[in-house]
């Protein structure tokens, strides 16, 4: 009896229970990063699955490989690698989650992120 104590909740008014009262959600800001790990989880599944380098549908609209382009350059990209397998609000969203400033969109920063499923970055400078 002792374990499932320890693995399920305790209900309010049952013997035993600590009455606390769980603190409200901010709902927005809740929701929204739960669906932007969900939109991160289903890219990485598709990159995964199908071998997907996304560096090169970035590298036209960067031509000074800075790491940057604009919001509509970004979404073309993700829509030339993933089709129609990404939404116009999915798209949207990705864009803005990794917005730089009003204009720029830290591409880079999105791609570090896709590249943790096949590699780690910077494994080769660890020194033993």
């Amino acid at each position: 009896m002792a374990f499932h104590n320890d693995v399920t909740p305790r209900k309010a008014g049952v013997a035993g229970s600590t009455g606390a009262v769980p603190l409200p959600k901010k709902e927005n800001e809740t929701d929204a990063a739960l669906e932007l790990e969900e939109l991160e989880a289903k890219v990485i599944r598709y990159v995964v699955t199908r071998g997907i380098r996304l560096k090169m549908f970035f590298e036209d609209y960067d031509k000074m490989r800075k790491g940057y382009c604009t919001n509509t350059e970004f979404e073309k990209a993700l829509n030339l690698a993933f089709g129609s397998f990404l939404s116009g609000k999915e798209l949207t969203a990705l864009a803005s989650a990794y917005m730089v400033d009003d204009e720029f969109v830290g591409y880079r920063a999105f791609l570090d992120f896709c590249d943790s499923a096949f590699t780690k970055k910077g494994l080769m400078k660890v020194s033993f």
